[in-house]
């Protein structure tokens, strides 16, 4: 018969898990803690061990607890022992609320001198919505394009963010990225991702972050790809770290070799175990598109014919969780809000619909991947074409076999404070915090970072 881990004694789960801490512990970068967590997350009494562990640990140093990292972590295994022992929404409430809360991130206003030739300090965050980011490191967020809807012009600034310790608690240093003579156009409703380094091809401080798509000025959508090379400072925790080199690389296409047909409002998402990005559906000249593509680290796209359903869409938002690449409804090829989530296996190339109850439907949401987890789902716009609540979702076990059943869980309240209702906003995850910024709530764009 087979074993399960509910089956393992106690102290052979506190042997595994001892193996799998990081030799680092806090100084550990995030995804070093992933195998941990993920196992963790598959069984109750995993958890509890490692969460006995984790105080254990750290039982002899009051100081450390108070340190940004052990309260992230802390906050992590909370939420991990909701999802993984939750069933009714009515009894997760409190214990949701007690673990996880919103927190404002303030444009740090002090005068700062301009240490660094690639990039401006900034004293106040810029105001759009449709813009890219993602996490760069430990400590840095990337946001890029946008547009502003009182004036209508399309964007093409790029931020580079610092968050961390060496910054006052709750604030973030903002700084606008400056170039050579080679940019890309101005373009919204884009998607971005960033490379991680492979072992030994580049320096800690060098990171590369590939852009593709969107819309213009006026109807134009682009079909261009871009490669953006940025080379940080050498930070520490006591220092602000700066940019000190950005330059941007047309990634040309062979004329023979198809590529994607120009687009927006799609979903563009980093696949970790292949160090590649997916591409799936979005809007072009001919309406709602569902092909899927795969662009490598060498820049060539690669088309990725799929079997099962034909999934058109557009507006949607998604991740890569697992192998699999999970999208949460959008828009049909009709133009209607489409009433389900879908997740494509990316070893065989099949589509599955996934079961899921209590997370309403949406259109301009914004999606990040809890690596291993689950897909956290944020804002948009319901059937009723009305703003969603501003609570957080995670979807859990979207990325398992066909016909599985997905459970839905709030890991944000709205009414715990934390971000106005807003659709168009911009999500990702780094170090255990998912992070929010910009969006359109109806009448403004947004300048909040949380």
């Amino acid at each position: 018969s087979k074993l399960g881990l509910l089956d393992i004694p106690n102290f052979l789960h506190n042997v595994i898990l001892k193996a799998l801490l990081p030799h680092e512990l806090l100084d550990a970068p995030q995804r070093a803690w992933q195998p941990i967590l993920c196992l963790a997350a598959s069984c109750i009494m995993t958890l509890e061990v490692l969460n006995s562990l984790v105080h254990e640990l750290f039982a002899a140093f009051e100081e450390v607890k108070q340190q940004e990292g052990f309260v992230s972590m802390l906050r992590c295994l909370s939420l991990m022992r909701v999802v993984t022992v939750g069933r009714a929404e009515k009894n997760l409430a409190s214990a949701i609320s007690s673990a996880n809360y919103w927190e404002k991130l303030h444009p740090l206003h002090a005068v700062r001198p301009r240490t660094c030739a690639a990039s401006i300090p900034l004293v106040d965050a810029p105001r759009f919505s449709g813009a890219s980011m993602c996490a760069v490191g430990n400590s840095h967020l990337f946001v890029y394009g946008g547009r502003c809807s009182k004036s209508g012009y399309t964007l093409g600034s790029a931020y580079l963010i610092q968050i961390g310790s060496c910054l006052p608690k709750g604030k973030a240093s903002w700084n606008e990225l400056e170039f050579g003579a080679l940019e890309p156009p101005c373009r919204c409703y884009h998607a971005a991702v960033i490379f991680f380094p492979q072992d030994g091809q580049r320096q800690a401080d060098e990171h590369n972050i590939r852009v593709f798509g969107g819309a213009g000025e006026g109807d134009l959508l682009h079909g261009d790809s871009w490669s953006l090379q940025l080379f940080l400072e050498k930070g520490s925790k006591q220092r602000l770290q700066g940019c000190r080199g950005a330059h941007w690389q047309l990634l040309e296409q062979i004329s023979e070799q198809p590529a994607p047909a120009p687009r927006s409002s799609h979903v563009l998402a980093h696949w970790p175990s292949e160090n590649c990005a997916v591409l799936h559906g979005g809007i072009g000249l001919d309406g709602v598109m569902s092909d899927t593509w795969v662009l490598p680290e060498s820049g060539r796209w690669e088309a990725k014919p799929t079997a099962g359903a034909c999934v058109a869409r557009a507006h949607h938002c998604g991740a890569v969780v697992k192998d699999c690449l999970v999208i949460h409804s959008g828009q049909d090829a009709t133009f209607l809000t489409a009433q389900g989530i879908c997740s494509l296996d990316l070893k065989s190339s099949t589509w599955f619909e996934v079961t899921c109850c209590g997370i309403g439907f949406r259109i301009d949401a914004a999606a990040a991947a809890v690596e291993g987890i689950g897909l956290l789902v944020f804002g948009g716009v319901n059937t009723s074409f009305n703003f969603e609540p501003a609570d957080m979702w995670l979807l859990k076990g979207c990325s398992d076999s066909a016909g599985e059943a997905s459970t839905a869980v709030r890991v944000g309240m709205a009414a715990s404070g934390g971000p106005r209702r807003h659709a168009c906003g911009s999500l990702c995850m780094l170090n255990f915090h998912a992070y929010s910024f910009g969006g359109f709530d109806g009448q403004d764009d947004l300048d909040d970072l949380w």
